[in-house]
């Protein structure tokens, strides 16, 4: 079983917004189940399907777009897990949520990111939070964003677009009839 140091506790629980014990706890349990420390595609899949099944929510694309969030991948580790199932249990704004994700996907506010894989990110937390949705291009049009960003910008620029804005409330909207 794969254990984390108390400088990785300590910063994975804050990152987390959990406490260190729970944590912990959290941790022992998923290496129980996962000893190697990872979940596969498949478990994941398997997992959503026997906890997620309302039927509305469309599987398959469910676990594609988490993939995707962690570089498209055949394995979660057990943070990337758990940041997935907590997000789920905040009750945030969908533009808030878009940034709290990114924000504990991209540990350092100094990382840099490529327009390409903005794209890519948002596209998928949308449609986590929203089934159908897309991200228009007009909309990273719109913010003007450089081939690669720093993620303090990045994170600001979304704050601010009012045609995110616009595109979230109006999803909101459409999901509430």
């Amino acid at each position: 079983m794969k254990t984390l140091d108390k400088i990785d506790t300590r910063r994975c629980a804050e990152r987390l917004v959990m406490s260190e014990l729970e944590l912990k706890n959290k941790h022992q349990i998923f290496c129980q189940n996962f000893p190697d420390g990872v979940m596969s595609r498949t478990e994941f899949e398997e997992l959503a399907e026997e906890s997620l099944s309302n039927g509305n929510l469309e599987i398959p694309r469910f676990v594609e777009n988490v993939f995707n969030l962690f570089g498209g991948g055949e394995f979660i580790d057990f943070i990337q897990f758990t940041l997935i199932t907590q997000v789920e249990e905040l009750c945030i704004q969908p533009r808030n949520r878009i940034v709290w994700i990114l924000e504990r996907i991209f540990e350092e506010e100094t990382t840099y990111v490529s327009a390409e894989s903005v794209e890519k990110i948002l596209s998928s937390i949308l449609q986590l939070e929203f089934e159908d949705a897309h991200l228009p291009p007009c909309i990273l049009e719109s913010m003007n964003l450089p081939k690669r960003i720093k993620l303090s910008r990045l994170l600001r620029k979304l704050k601010q677009s009012k045609r995110l804005n616009e595109h979230l409330q109006q999803l909101d909207e459409s999901r509430s009839f």
